[in-house]
């Protein structure tokens, strides 16, 4: 079993709103079956500000609607501690590993798209997107590596449920 921590449970959500034009707190709710309201916003602040999502909440349809393209750019204010800024470009970046689906070289494109990054931070992203459902890794009989989210779907929840008040996975 796999606990299903804060930037996982971010990036599931930016999953979500990658699938949907609208979501509603109930399309979030189906899928991390704990989420608090609060909590919710402040994931969406969290999405926003590392440029991954562009919504705004409408009160008619009672759901997030995308508003235009996001950025992709983490949001650079002063006032935004480093702690808080190296969160959200670990988000950034794990949401561009996301991207990497079916990328014929995702490890040279990886470093492509982060030259920063060192083996070790691409072996932990790639363990990160594992943990929310995604397939990463090396395969020997394709002799290299691959991304692929064929097993993960917002529609089935995730694989995710509660197990002592706490959201998991089984990995």
């Amino acid at each position: 079993m796999i606990e299903i921590h804060q930037i996982e449970r971010q990036l599931i959500i930016y999953d979500v709103f990658r699938t949907f034009e609208k979501v509603t707190y109930r399309d979030i709710e189906f899928v991390l079956r704990k989420v608090e309201m609060r909590t919710l916003q402040r994931d969406i602040k969290d999405l926003t500000d590392a440029g991954l999502i562009c919504v705004k909440y409408s009160d008619d349809q009672k759901a997030y609607i995308q508003k235009k393209e996001p950025t992709g750019k983490v949001v650079d204010r002063d006032n935004i501690s480093r702690k808080k800024l190296q969160h959200l470009n670990r988000l950034n970046r794990l949401a561009g590993c996301m991207r990497l689906v079916y990328e014929p070289d995702p490890v040279k494109t990886y470093f492509e798209m982060f030259p920063e990054a060192s083996e070790k931070i691409r072996q932990r992203d790639f363990e990160t997107l594992r943990h929310i459902g995604y397939e990463a890794g090396y395969s020997r009989e394709m002799e290299g590596y691959w991304v692929s989210n064929d097993v993960v779907s917002p529609y089935d929840g995730y694989g995710i449920y509660l197990k002592d008040g706490k959201l998991v996975r089984n990995g």
